[in-house]
Formats: C-alpha cells, sequence, structure tokens
C-alpha cells in the first residue's frame, strides 16, 4: 500500500493527486462531451448559468472559479455559437446579464447525463463511505480556500498560508540548531450544431 493510502502523504504529493485525478477526470469529460460539442468548462459555465438568475460574469468567476479573461472567451464563443445570450437585467439596465438560449438549454439538456455519467465513472473505483469523505473534504477546501482562480484568495486561506509558513519556518530553524552535522558554512553534512470551439 502507497504512502497516500496511509495517509502519510506529503503535502506536495497531495498536490500531485489532486492535479492528476482532475486531469483524469477533465480528460475524460472532455472526451465524451466531444458529442454534443462542448468542452468541460463550457460546459461549467452553461450549467452555472442554467442555475442562477440574471447573472453576470464577474458572479459566474466567483461561482465556477474559472479565471476572468478565460471565462470572458468562453461566454464568447459559447455567445457566438448560440447557447448563450447578453442581455440588460431589470435591476440595473446599465448592466448585462448572461442567459441561455433555446440553444443551449437543448444543449446543456443533452450533456448533463453525459457529466453524470463520467462522475459516476471516476467516483466508481471508491466506496460508498470514502465517496462521502472526499467529497465532504474537497468541499472544505474549496469553500476555505475561496475563488482562487480569479486571484480573489479569501483573507482565511491567506492565514492558513502565513501560519502554514511560520509553522515549516520554526521546524527547519529548529532542525538546523539540532543537527550534529552542520559545518561552518551552515550546510548538513547529510456540426450538428454552431461549436463553440475550444476554451
Amino acid at each position: 500500500m502507497n504512502n497516500a493510502a496511509n495517509g502519510n502523504a506529503s503535502p506536495t504529493s497531495i498536490l500531485h493527486l489532486l492535479h492528476r485525478a482532475s486531469q483524469s477526470a477533465d480528460d475524460l469529460l472532455s472526451n465524451k462531451l466531444g458529442d454534443v460539442l462542448l468542452t468541460p468548462r463550457q460546459f461549467t459555465v452553461l450549467e452555472a448559468v442554467a442555475n442562477a438568475s440574471e447573472v453576470s460574469q464577474t458572479a459566474l468567476v466567483d461561482i465556477t472559479g474559472i479565471d476572468r479573461s478565460t471565462l470572458a472567451d468562453i461566454v464568447k464563443r459559447l455567445v457566438d455559437a448560440g447557447f448563450l445570450k447578453r442581455e440588460r437585467t431589470v435591476r440595473d439596465a446599465r448592466m448585462y446579464a448572461v442567459q441561455l438560449t433555446d440553444a443551449g438549454r437543448e444543449t446543456l439538456d443533452q450533456a448533463r447525463p453525459i457529466a453524470h455519467g463520467v462522475a459516476s465513472a471516476v467516483l466508481d473505483p471508491v466506496s460508498q463511505e470514502d465517496r462521502d469523505r472526499l467529497i465532504a473534504a474537497l468541499d472544505v477546501i474549496t469553500q476555505t480556500l475561496g475563488p482562487v482562480a480569479s486571484a480573489r484568495v479569501s483573507a482565511r486561506a491567506k492565514s492558513l498560508i502565513v501560519q502554514r509558513q511560520r509553522v515549516d519556518g520554526s521546524e527547519e530553524k529548529t532542525a538546523a540548531s539540532g543537527s550534529d552535522t552542520t559545518d561552518a558554512t551552515g550546510h548538513n553534512g547529510t456540426a450538428m450544431k454552431p461549436q463553440a470551439a475550444c476554451a
């Protein structure tokens, strides 16, 4: 059994495993969504728009975690493909909201069972008990760190990072001062529809 399975994974290996798992899921979803001419992030944006009322692009950044410039490009492609439309909001005529078109709603309806099937396939090797804990843990991570992709890291996340750096720095100093092998230099001796291409 590997270190990760034993609960002894290092912070760097955890980051690597999170990246690999995300990459595998994204690749699988990307291949499957090709049938409806969407990318995973385009699906994420359509789903976010469908679940919100008069949502702005700024709000979509926070909802999806996609950075502002990338999201603007995705929305433009989806508008050009006829899946989204921009309309002025009822509350403020100066602001634009993003809404689904009929074609976008139809495409989303086709994409949802595909995404559900991919999610089931990704979680299938994991027991139900571990699955529930995994989902809960990932939710805690995302809620704590906030919309990192949009460069608006939450104050709580910043505090945690600073605390961790202080602890790591203290541990390094303690290890250095207690070493018998530190030399004088301080070194240790040891097209069915318009395609919303890419993005």
